[in-house]
């Protein structure tokens, strides 16, 4: 499986919009998870 490449836009979006820290913390579980894994791939700048 080819990973797919994560924007800043992405966690812009989901942490104003959908998927608050707060509200959400899954997502952001699931999104580490999946970085961890090598199934998603996000540029160091924008991880930290």
């Amino acid at each position: 499986m080819t990973p797919y490449v994560l924007d800043t836009n992405v966690f812009i979006q989901a942490k104003n919009r959908y998927y608050g820290m707060d509200f959400c913390p899954a997502f952001w579980d699931f999104l580490n998870t999946h970085i961890s894994n090598g199934d998603f791939i996000v540029i160091d700048s924008v991880y930290e």
